[in-house]
């Protein structure tokens, strides 16, 4: 422990805590003893905001007046804590502390699982292609390699505060709260960090115009850039992401050298889906920070987007050598392999992430295998694959689209009528529970309708399903086909 540790401990109720208990039990902690300490509390500030995110304290360490504020908004358990740590007579004798304050929210590889439109709609069939590392975290849910937009937006209630409180009555009830925004005249009005922080607790509150104040106020006492960061949080809350942008432009001029600010301006304009713009960006940022691995996996990305599978693998194969060892970079390398026509790497590489997977991730390890099954002409593993990731996860949709394909094959490979009738009623089986689970994909309520068109002979059925594929993909040209067809069937009986 260090020397500050033991001096926010000495003297309060939490060193008799039990093994294991938290450094500083803040049902016993005094704000009125160390309030008046100006390094002790702002330590304490963050403790409680990174650690418990407890709102009242901090807010009692700032200025008591506001820390009734979060009664409310604070869980039941820490609500009488902060109604007993909020008197309103306490005076603060809390000095500013200037240090650049570096809270950033840590990076994170995410899973990504988008799958690419099939381009021979002219074929009765279709086969769902291989995933692909997404070109943008909004256009696609979560599977393979690329970093999600962390600028993390924490939603809170809004709190609504009625009454102001009885000088006679301290713990007052926490229906009857209002909030007096008197700011910290103890530090004379220039203490930045504190007004940071109060900005914070009030944006993880739900009060963004507030903290939206209070961030501006601390930039204007002094530019620190983790206070930039923190109000382009409250603006992407806000739904402006133009304004967001522009303050980050304000920031990057102050601060050319900083690449957390270019990584933020490269992220909105991937939201904004700028492609061209954010890859600028994010080049940008590689050239500040050359181990950004943000930038090198979205550069990747892009570039097996744009078709150059030989160009993303080097960006994937960087991210080697700084470290990145995990499910979603081999799973990617695997892909660039695998469109890059080098199937003996692509197993390698797909059998390194199956041993690093988890449940979560490793179905759709198992459907990439099977699309290579499928291209190197294995039926049979293809199955099997797919077989997996259905066990895996049951509601695979894709997965189940492609083996109902299979088994369709094998309908027109076999000759006796029992077998026949097995395959197509196990074909039905998986289109009928791809249609259920994956309600944004089009191929299984397709492939259900030409089924039931050319082998049942159920013009209804056929009709029902060409009308759920156009409604998940209104452009698609063979179900429209499809449709006119059986209208022109159906009004003719």
């Amino acid at each position: 422990m260090t020397n500050m540790g033991r001096e926010i401990r000495l003297g309060t109720a939490s060193l008799a805590g039990r093994p294991g208990d938290a450094l500083v039990d803040l049902e016993k902690l005094n704000t009125r003893k160390y309030a008046s300490k100006g390094g002790l509390a702002m330590l304490l500030c963050d403790y409680m905001l990174y650690v418990h995110c407890v709102l009242g304290l901090p807010l009692a360490l700032s200025y008591p007046c506001c820390a009734a504020s979060c009664a409310e908004a604070a869980s039941h358990s820490h609500l009488r804590l902060c109604l007993r740590l909020c008197p309103h007579h306490l005076l603060l004798l809390v000095h500013p502390l200037h240090r650049t304050n570096t809270n950033t929210t840590p990076l994170s590889l995410s899973p990504l699982t988008c799958t690419t439109d099939t381009s021979s709609t002219t074929r009765a069939k279709r086969w769902r292609c291989a995933q692909r590392p997404p070109r943008s975290t909004s256009a696609c849910p979560p599977l393979f390699l690329l970093l999600f937009f962390p600028l993390i937006l924490l939603h809170f209630s809004s709190v609504s505060y009625s009454a102001p409180w009885s000088s006679a009555n301290p713990l007052f009830s926490p229906l009857s709260i209002t909030t007096q925004h008197n700011p910290p005249a103890h530090c004379r009005y220039k203490s930045w960090w504190w007004k940071a922080r109060l900005g914070k607790c009030y944006f993880k509150l739900g009060m963004l115009r507030d903290a939206e104040k209070q961030y501006k106020s601390s930039l204007k006492t002094l530019p620190v850039v983790g206070t930039y960061l923190e109000l382009v949080n409250v603006y992407m809350r806000l739904d402006l992401p133009l304004t967001a942008l522009d303050l980050l432009e304000e920031a990057k001029a102050k601060f050319p050298l900083e690449p957390r600010l270019v990584v933020g301006i490269a992220r909105i304009h991937e939201m904004l889906n700028d492609t061209d713009a954010a890859v600028a960006a994010y080049k940008q940022v590689l050239v500040l920070d050359a181990s950004c691995v943000e930038a090198i996996a979205c550069l990747g990305a892009h570039q097996f987007y744009t078709d150059q599978p030989e160009m993303a693998m080097r960006y994937y194969r960087r991210l080697l050598q700084m470290g990145v060892n995990n499910t979603e970079l081999w799973n990617n390398i695997g892909l660039c392999c695998f469109y890059s026509a080098q199937y003996d790497m692509a197993v390698g590489c797909f059998d390194r992430a199956l041993s690093l997977s988890g449940d979560e991730d490793m179905a759709d390890v198992w459907y990439n295998i099977g699309h290579l099954g499928v291209a190197l002409g294995d039926h049979g593993l293809a199955y099997q694959a797919f077989k997996v990731a259905v066990s895996v996860n049951p509601a695979h949709a894709e997965a189940l689209n492609n083996l109902a394909i299979l088994e369709l094959r094998r309908y027109n490979n076999i000759s006796e009528s029992t077998r026949q009738l097995q395959a197509l009623e196990q074909a039905k089986s998986f289109l009928g529970s791809a249609t259920d689970h994956g309600s944004h994909l089009f191929e299984p309520a397709y492939n259900r309708a030409l089924t039931a068109f050319y082998r049942q002979g159920d013009f209804a059925e056929a009709k029902e399903y060409t009308r759920k594929a156009l409604e998940s993909y209104p452009g698609h040209k063979d179900s429209q086909d499809l449709d006119k067809l059986l209208l022109g069937v159906l009004s003719s009986e």
